[in-house]
């Protein structure tokens, strides 16, 4: 019966005890981490996608404004 450890759910913790909660915090903890990393993905492929249909319209816009000033030109 340990004499030393800290109370951790209304019970005192074994050297053991605390090992096996610190290894599932971080468990825990990388869980949450790699949840916002692929979130964090997701949104930068979005990004992705959305400036590549921007640039797009952008080379189409600027075929029709060069056609409009060979026009003026001519």
């Amino acid at each position: 019966m340990p004499t030393r450890g800290r109370a951790t759910s209304g019970r005192i913790c074994a050297n053991g005890d605390r090992t096996y909660l610190f290894i599932a915090k971080l468990e825990a903890a990388f869980a949450q981490a790699l949840q916002a990393a692929q979130a964090r993905w997701a949104t930068l492929e979005k990004a992705q996608k959305r400036f590549a249909a921007l640039a797009k319209v952008e080379e189409r816009h600027a075929r029709h404004y060069q056609s409009v000033l060979a026009t003026l030109a001519a």
